[in-house]
């Protein structure tokens, strides 16, 4: 993996994806609503 990349790691919720780029207890992470087509993110 390039210097600086990170990897992504996604997990469905019923109707949402939750979306991490490290482990969810540090806190950063975005929910998708798959069907609004909305988003909401914290600490990314």
């Amino acid at each position: 993996m390039p210097a600086g990349e990170e990897s992504f790691r996604q997990e469905r919720l019923g109707t949402s994806l939750v979306v991490s780029p490290g482990r969810l207890s540090e806190g950063r992470f975005a929910i998708v609503d798959l069907l609004e087509g909305e988003a909401e993110a914290k600490g990314l």
